[in-house]
């Protein structure tokens, strides 16, 4: 008898013991928070860069949540995460942030959203007898110091935390930096080959074309400089006026091809820009030649045989699929690929000025080569003799303090096209603040042609120009914060086709198995013990 009442006591005091500790555990979690995230890259948690931002807000930021419940798969799962991911940042934000989830199906709600240009989406629902569509909203509302903006449907939650916090810093800072665009000498220009990249860059930019030929100085408001895709000479008053934009601190990037494609008449010759000598200077060269590859696109053809087609795989060499990354560099960290036609290699054999940095982002494979001279007739004939090559370099970046390729030359003259203006030349600079250079070996492969390309193969292309904009204009923040949602590596890639059969096979049979085994273990315990407390 006594001993029963002692049993009976112990677990009382047992059960009150654990509910003080859970209530203990729920004070303290009211006030510490903190997460543990396995994945790559912590890619369900937000990033240490997105915590800063929040944390950084002087005013308060409200949160308007319009999601329909119950939506369709995959938007189903969607709500808990989005309302997860926002608590996070709430819980950073120091009490600056806020939200409320909105019940759309409220009539007044549902004029609230339109007062915001927020419009209802159609959603489809396929049953096992019929399909069907139905109305909802996935949409966001950020307001703050008396500006807001809209998220007007939350496409791809894996993208989710770039693009919130793409919209903090725009009502934190609404004015856009300057990214300048050098027109004049054959480039594309952002109105006609480039919109759909001048697209992608004025999400966080204003893209701005620049006639350097009528500049006596860039502006100095240009927070970037593009050079891309050059066919004609500049002038040496405008190799002197990027060489200036260097030494003030301006950041240049060059995406120059060492070999013109003419698609009108097929026909290859090599390029001259008239910048070679500055960037010899600044310590790399675009090489005149065309890169192959043994990594690069490929297609089938049906062949006619005697008797009917064949098929066989046909490879385009120069059509390369660009693998090998610099990972230890913030712009190329998180890269998965890139594709290039006619992509041409860098020299960078040549020596860096004392305190300039050179590093190399990406190559080919170690099964490469490179066709200069006659190209259009080498690449007709290639053979796997021509793969002679490894780890070409294909670009790299340069940053540090840079000594002006002009501090022992004469200032080159300049000639206004209005010659009756007077125009004051600055007075020229010899040495760079720390600044940065990047240089890319082809200069069409985020043009419009790539971006319209039907099967995507250039999607990838876009992503690294946005991080290169990024680390020239130094909001080198965003990045890890993008390239987040660029974090893509199925199961089939990770793990060989043998590897997946037995995994599958762990996750039918043997977790079950070992459950069962458990429950056999801890039953035969207590059994056990229940015999030693009868003798």
């Amino acid at each position: 008898m006594a001993s029963n009442i002692k049993s009976k006591s112990t677990a009382f005091v047992t059960i009150l013991v654990t509910i003080l500790i859970v209530i203990v555990l729920n004070l303290i979690s009211l006030n510490v928070f903190a997460r543990w995230d396995v994945t790559e890259k912590g890619k369900y948690s937000i990033s240490e860069t997105s915590r800063e931002i929040i944390a950084s807000l002087d005013d308060r930021l409200t949160i308007k949540v319009f999601f329909t419940e119950d939506l369709p798969a995959p938007h189903n799962s969607d709500r808990r995460y989005l309302l997860d991911l926002l608590d996070d940042f709430k819980a950073y934000s120091n009490g600056m942030m806020n939200y409320e989830v909105l019940d759309p199906e409220k009539r007044e709600v549902a004029r609230q959203a339109a007062s915001y240009q927020i419009q209802p989406v159609r959603f489809d629902i396929r049953g096992t007898t019929k399909a069907e569509t139905i109305l909802g909203y996935k949409a966001l509302v950020l307001l703050y110091a008396g500006r807001q903006e809209v998220m007007p449907f939350i496409m791809n939650m894996d993208n989710f935390e770039y693009e919130f916090i793409k919209l903090v810093k725009r009502l934190q800072n609404p004015a856009k930096p300057k990214i300048g665009f050098t027109v004049g000498h054959g480039e594309p220009r952002i109105d006609s080959g480039l919109t759909v990249a001048a697209s992608f860059i004025s999400e966080n930019f204003e893209p701005v074309p620049l006639a350097t030929s009528e500049l006596a100085r860039i502006p100095d408001d240009i927070e970037a400089l593009m050079v891309v895709a050059p066919t004609r000479e500049f002038s040496e008053y405008e190799v002197y006026l990027l060489d200036q934009y260097l030494m003030r601190g301006g950041k240049i990037g060059f995406f120059m091809n060492g070999i013109k494609i003419d698609r009108q008449t097929n026909t290859l010759s090599e390029i001259t820009t008239g910048l070679e000598s500055l960037m010899n200077h600044l310590g790399v060269q675009i090489n005149r030649d065309f890169v192959i590859d043994k990594s690069c696109y490929r297609y089938t053809n049906m062949r006619r045989v005697e008797g009917g087609v064949v098929p066989e795989t046909i490879e385009v060499p120069f059509f390369i699929n660009i693998i090998r990354f610099n990972k230890d560099h913030i712009l190329t960290e998180f890269q998965k690929s890139l594709t290039m036609i006619g992509a041409s290699s860098l020299d960078t054999t040549m020596a860096v000025q004392d305190g300039v940095k050179r590093e190399v982002l990406f190559t080919t494979t170690e099964k490469s080569g490179s066709i200069s001279g006659n190209v259009a007739a080498r690449l007709s004939m290639i053979s796997e003799s021509d793969y002679d090559k490894s780890k070409l370099p294909l670009s790299v970046v340069l940053s540090g303090h840079f000594e002006s390729y002009f501090a022992n030359r004469v200032i080159p003259d300049f000639n206004p096209v209005d010659t009756n203006v007077r125009v004051d030349i600055p007075e020229k600079q010899d040495k760079s603040i720390d600044t940065r250079v990047l240089v890319v070996g082809n200069g069409n492969f985020f043009d419009d042609d790539a971006a319209n390309d039907r099967q995507g193969r250039f999607n990838q292309n876009f992503v690294f120009l946005n991080n290169a904009v990024d680390w020239m204009a130094q909001d080198e923040d965003m990045i890890s914060i993008r390239s987040k949602g660029n974090l893509y590596n199925p199961f089939e890639k990770l793990v060989s086709e043998k590897g997946q059969t037995t995994i599958k096979l762990i996750n039918i049979v043997a977790m079950p198995f070992l459950v069962i085994v458990a429950g056999l273990i801890r039953w035969r315990v207590k059994r056990a013990a229940k015999r030693r407390a009868a003798a």
